[in-house]
């Protein structure tokens, strides 16, 4: 059972629901969307997870204030 909760783990693409739940939100405009996606797109361009904290916080630590609080509101909005 393990075994395939892990294989299923490995198979959810994040970056896809990560960029349809943005695009699907009707709460957002869309220079905002474009934002959000763009901090997402570029996150996930280290190979980092979305699901993993601590290297969200050591991404944000890296770029300007303005990405790190797209991105922080991208991520809030999952």
């Amino acid at each position: 059972m393990t075994s395939q909760l892990q294989t299923i783990a490995k198979e959810f693409d994040y970056q896809a629901f990560a960029l349809e739940a943005i695009e699907s939100n009707p709460e957002l405009q869309p220079s905002t969307k474009h934002q959000y996606k763009k901090a997402i797109n570029n996150y996930l361009a280290t190979g980092a997870s979305i699901t993993d904290p601590k290297a969200l916080t050591a991404y944000s630590l890296t770029v300007g204030s303005s990405t790190a609080a797209f991105l922080k509101a991208a991520v809030k909005t999952l």
